[in-house]
């Protein structure tokens, strides 16, 4: 099982241009969210790498050699609108809009998870989109 001590900190990206009047917020540094069981131990054999932290909420790019590049956002139960909610709109919207696969979702209680596929192209957050 993964805690919080065996988590890789979250890189953060800064970008060399500002718009003026656009705050940028940065993600925290290191998840405040472990992985629950479950999920870790359905996926052990992919490289875990955080991408995205924030207090209520990680996101974790799922890497492995030969395999399409997956990710795990795991929330806290109860958070409005949830991820459940967030995977059903996913697979509603999925055959109108490029979103990406929901391969699994799950809770252990109090945490949520949603896996997802990978979309082509970079993050909306990339520094270098300016």
């Amino acid at each position: 099982m993964r805690t919080d001590d065996d988590i890789t900190p979250c890189p953060i990206s800064g970008s060399a241009r500002s718009r003026p009047g656009i705050t940028a917020v940065t993600a925290m540094t290191t998840p405040q969210l472990a992985a629950p069981v479950a999920l870790n131990a359905a996926y052990a054999h992919r490289v875990w790498t955080p991408v995205s932290c924030y207090p209520a909420q990680t996101t974790w790019r799922l890497d492995h050699a030969g395999r399409p590049t997956l990710y795990a956002k795991v929330g806290r139960t109860g958070a409005y609108p949830g991820l459940a909610a967030e995977a059903a709109r996913t697979r509603w919207a999925r055959p109108y809009l490029p979103v990406p696969g929901v391969v699994a979702t799950g809770t252990d209680g109090p945490l949520e998870w949603l896996v997802t596929t990978r979309l082509p192209g970079l993050p909306a957050t990339e520094p270098t989109l300016g």
